[in-house]
């Protein structure tokens, strides 16, 4: 008998937050254009220190959350979240 995968038994929690609003982060023309010969969007953005710190509490309050459920292991989806090392340390 072979075991069973380990996603039988998962749950996952997601927190939605906003990030602060910063000159830095905006949508510009680029002189490129698409198919159509409108100019392509340029996107500039990037998180500040208070977006990390809001994003680490969330992280460790959702891992508090799953734990306080029963959860034995919290792992967060690389895949999914991409900031710094420093959010993923909160996580147990």
């Amino acid at each position: 008998m072979s075991a069973p995968p380990a996603h039988d038994h998962q749950a996952g929690l997601k927190i939605v937050g906003e990030t602060l609003p910063h000159e830095r982060n905006r949508v510009t023309l680029a002189d490129e254009r698409d198919q159509y010969g409108l100019p392509v969007a340029r996107v500039t953005w990037s998180y500040c220190d208070n977006d990390r710190r809001l994003i680490s509490h969330a992280l460790g309050f959702m891992a508090q959350a799953l734990e306080a459920a029963g959860a034995r292991r919290c792992v967060i989806d690389s895949r999914r979240f991409r900031m710094t090392d420093r959010a993923a340390e909160r996580v147990r």
